[in-house]
């Protein structure tokens, strides 16, 4: 077969979003069904997946502030601002106007890829955590941590057993804040930070484990970064959906 676009996915979208228990079960079925699909199926689109909060007796300190983490995986940011695309957020179905409508604390953001240590894993990761950041102040705030991420905190956080991959996207605002009528529908506020980290795991222990907190914040350089970075927020989900788009499907079929 052809190869296709990159070699990876170098753009995404992510949306926090939190929904009432008693539409939990039509939520979750109308994004497997009818979402997930019309999203998947637009031209450059790579895969969806909904992650889930893990309870904070496995979380723990890394508590997610929503109840999901929905991301789409796209060939480049600039699929994100296609009329295709556009369109389906501009003309939302009926189905998608009544599940959007009594969402809650959603936050959104389009992003691109920076840099990834590892490859994709062959099966759908089940666990992700995942790092909203924003850099030092000053100037040099931007390069400084990336300079960190790719030197040292990555490839530190790859080698755990573990870590199945980790990659570093930072947000498009251009594009991020393009309004939309499902952003109305859903009082949508574009997230405050500028980067996120996102490592797929085998076990959601891993984060908490001693080999961990070694490889984040064992060094001097860490050490001391880590106490220089602003509006941190890190939270820990599990995997519950997950559609890959028809040619993918194709191309991984023996």
């Amino acid at each position: 077969m052809t190869a296709r676009g990159p070699a990876e996915p170098q753009g995404a979208v992510a949306i926090w979003v939190s929904i009432p228990d008693d539409i939990r079960n039509e939520f979750e079925r109308w994004h497997n069904v009818e979402h997930t699909a019309d999203r998947v199926g637009l031209p450059g689109y790579w895969l969806g997946r909904r992650w889930r909060a893990l309870p904070v007796s496995l979380a723990g300190e890394l508590a997610a502030p929503t109840d999901y983490l929905a991301l789409y995986e796209v060939d480049d940011a600039e699929v994100l601002r296609q009329a295709d695309y556009l369109e389906q957020l501009n003309e939302p179905t009926a189905w998608t106007r009544r599940m959007l409508a009594p969402t809650f604390d959603v936050e959104r953001a389009i992003y691109e890829l920076v840099m990834s240590h590892g490859e994709e894993p062959e099966l759908d990761a089940p666990y992700l955590l995942a790092v909203r950041v924003n850099p030092p102040p000053g100037p040099d705030g931007d390069a400084e941590l990336l300079d960190w991420y790719r030197e040292e905190h990555l490839p530190r956080l790859g080698a755990v057993d573990g870590t199945l991959r980790g990659r570093v996207f930072r947000r498009v605002d251009a594009i991020s804040d393009i309004p939309t009528t499902e952003k109305d529908i859903q009082r949508t506020r574009v997230t405050g930070q500028r980067f996120l980290a996102l490592y797929e795991l085998a076990d959601p222990g891993e984060p908490h484990s001693e080999a961990w907190r070694v490889a984040s914040a064992g060094t001097a350089r860490s050490a001391a970064f880590r106490e220089r970075l602003r509006d941190v927020g890190r939270e820990l989900y599990s995997l519950q959906f997950a559609r890959h788009a028809a040619w993918r499907v194709r191309r991984r079929r023996p």
